[in-house]
């Protein structure tokens, strides 16, 4: 292959991958989440959705940690006054 042709077709395919890397890339990096009412959510795909129990563990530890802790809930004692 001559070098003036070789040129073009790298060319050519570095503009077509550069080009398309982006329209590829844009699928991946978001996951649609359909919900009732006709509600939808995009978010990164690499979040995980929490199951309730897992929330519910979650806080339990958080809890159970701060109350180790001896650290001031704010949101409990601003709500219950």
């Amino acid at each position: 292959m001559p070098t003036s042709v070789k040129s073009i077709f790298l060319t050519a395919l570095l503009g077509i991958t550069l080009l398309a890397q982006p329209a590829l890339a844009a699928n991946s990096i978001f996951t649609r989440f359909e919900l009732d009412h006709g509600i939808s959510l995009e978010a990164p795909s690499h979040w995980k959705v929490l199951s309730m129990a897992e929330r519910k563990n979650i806080d339990a530890g958080s809890q159970a940690i701060t109350d180790n802790a001896g650290l001031v809930d704010h949101y409990t004692l601003s709500s219950s006054t």
